[in-house]
């Protein structure tokens, strides 16, 4: 369906309307992105919350940290996907 609305709106729209949708969608995606990333970084935290051990810690210390790194990662990948304002975000984060 959005393939063929594409085709709908670049048959009909004037080129300042194309553009206006193409900035829309691109928000869109990025927007999506973004959800899916912190959503899945949030589930990331809260599982590992769910699995502490009632020990000493020192293990839960070190997974905390493998959980720090592997969710940095994910962050990072969502910045350099959605470029823009999000590399800059990154860059202040670091």
């Amino acid at each position: 369906t959005g393939a063929g609305l594409a085709l709908i709106a670049d048959r009909f729209a004037s080129p300042e309307q194309r553009k206006q949708a193409d900035a829309h969608l691109l928000g869109a995606r990025r927007a999506t992105r973004a959800i899916a990333c912190f959503g899945r970084v949030a589930l990331q935290y809260k599982a590992f919350a769910w699995s502490r051990s009632d020990g000493s810690g020192a293990e839960d210390e070190v997974r905390l940290r493998e959980l720090h790194v592997r969710c940095a990662g994910q962050v990072l990948e969502l910045c350099r996907a959605n470029g823009g304002i999000f590399t800059k975000m990154g860059q202040h984060a670091a």
